[in-house]
């Protein structure tokens, strides 16, 4: 079987890199693609003209974060998602990634020495209200380049917080950075109608967690955050995207 060729993707490809990701589980709307190509690297395998594996990478800090790594069904077992790895962590050494439970995933990320360091813990509740509602203001810290995507795909941006509506009349807490993360999650579910669905991803690190699960928030899943050794967490980062960091 001929060895496929790995190259940047374009537009052209979101379908297609779309329907991968599907298949895994996964949702890549075109403003998160257009993101990864803006701020990182998202490339392809291709062969006989068509896609067979995908995968995406954005720096946070100084370290490489691996945001995709997608196998076509039919073409899996055959190396391709490390192969797409190495073209992407190519020169990096500090590296990190939030897996899926994935038995294969694992594996493939240790060889390229990301080991399993904590959980990436979501949580699903409500909302209370009875506070002020939400105030748009300019974001205080670093990812800038993330927050205004979110933004332009209708997201409320505040000092610390990134807000968005999901279907169904839910909401998605997609980022908090705050010395307070308990603090700030609590004015955003004041500030939200009472009994809106809230979803969030909170490190197994944070007291937020905790908090979560003493208001009434259920824990329904998890990643794996694996990374190199030395790699440390930004200690303000309480909800974060698992996939953009």
């Amino acid at each position: 079987m001929a060895r496929p060729t790995i190259r940047p993707t374009t537009v052209a490809d979101d379908d297609a890199l779309a329907r991968i990701a599907a298949a895994g589980g996964a949702d890549t709307p075109p403003e998160y693609l257009a993101h990864l190509r803006a701020a990182g690297t998202l490339l392809a395998a291709v062969r006989n003209d068509s896609i067979v594996a995908f995968g995406g990478v954005v720096p946070v800090g100084d370290v490489v974060m691996v945001t995709d790594l997608f196998v076509d069904p039919p073409a899996r077992g055959a190396g391709l998602g490390a192969l797409v790895l190495g073209h992407l962590l190519d020169g990096s050494s500090a590296r990190m990634t939030c897996s899926s439970q994935h038995p294969a995933a694992l594996p493939v990320y240790a060889r390229h020495g990301m080991r399993p360091r904590g959980q990436l813990r979501y949580y699903r509740g409500h909302a209370v209200g009875g506070g002020p509602p939400l105030r748009p203001a300019a974001w205080q810290h670093d990812r800038a380049d993330l927050v205004a995507m979110w933004a332009a795909c209708g997201a409320v941006v505040t000092a610390d917080a990134v807000v968005q509506r999901v279907a169904e009349g839910g909401v998605a807490i997609h980022r908090v950075v705050s010395g307070d993360g308990v603090a700030t999650v609590r004015a955003v579910l004041a500030a939200l109608p009472p009994s809106t669905e809230v979803t969030l991803c909170v490190p197994d690190w944070q007291p937020l967690g905790d908090w979560l699960l003493s208001n009434r928030f259920d824990r329904f899943d998890h990643d794996i955050w694996c990374a190199t050794d030395g790699v440390q967490p930004d200690a303000n980062l309480a909800v974060m995207h698992p996939g953009l960091w």
